[in-house]
């Protein structure tokens, strides 16, 4: 499921695959419960939502973060991991991309 906002009606096409690199690698990890991409400007602010801290699962994490980092070095990331437990919790902020 996914739902799509975002703050810009039409984002660039960098950006755009950008946040689709971001979802398609972040989401590949079986732990990951949701990844939510807000996009204001050449800024990509990223919510990674998993049940628990691990930081074996944390690390995989990060390097999936690194790889885009790389592939997409004229954007700004800011890449943020939130152990949530169970359910990912209600007022994320907005607007945003979410992906589950």
């Amino acid at each position: 499921m996914s739902h799509i906002r975002s703050n810009a009606l039409t984002a660039p096409l960098e950006i755009e695959t950008a946040a689709r690199a971001v979802v398609a690698g972040i989401s590949s990890i079986s732990e990951v419960q949701a990844v939510g991409v807000d996009i204001s400007g050449d800024d990509v602010s990223v919510y990674t939502f998993v049940d628990h801290e691990d930081d074996a699962l944390y690390d995989c994490i990060y390097a999936k973060e690194q790889r885009i980092i790389h592939d997409f070095d004229s954007l700004h990331f800011d890449f943020n991991v939130i152990a949530c437990g169970a359910n990912v919790p209600a007022g994320l902020p907005t607007p945003v991309l979410y992906y589950w």
